[in-house]
């Protein structure tokens, strides 16, 4: 009895640590993600991709993905329709036009990502 609750607690403590250090790498991602796109605006030459190209580049290949799908699903999709996008887009940017399709309700959420596992999406009905 005394054992198994000890097994109980170590296992709970177990998740909740798993649970903070995947917490902490996919922000840790987030912020590389982030100074990566940054250090690649202010490179001499660089062109900005703007938001609305993105946005309609990233909805065609939506359109043509089977489902679920995840950001890395989107972004090699984005190498065949739009090699110049794909190229100028991070995966930070992918992932935030996503976002911005879940809220707009042009597509759903369907499993939240965390470190080891990317975020799932589906087309909205």
């Amino acid at each position: 009895m005394l054992q198994e609750a000890c097994e109980r607690v170590l296992a709970e403590a177990r998740r909740r640590r798993d649970e903070a250090v995947a917490a902490a790498e996919e922000q840790y991602q987030r912020v590389v993600e982030g100074v990566a796109l940054i250090q690649a605006l202010d490179r001499p030459g660089t062109v900005r991709l703007s938001h609305g190209r993105l946005s309609s580049v990233v909805q065609a290949a939506v359109d043509e993905i089977e489902e679920p799908f995840t950001v890395r699903d989107v972004e090699a999709r984005l190498q065949d329709l739009a090699p110049d996008v794909a190229e100028r887009a991070s995966i930070a940017s992918i992932s935030t036009t996503l976002r911005r399709m879940v809220s707009g309700g042009r597509i759903h959420l369907s499993e939240p990502g965390n470190a080891t596992r990317p975020s799932l999406y589906r087309k909205a009905s």
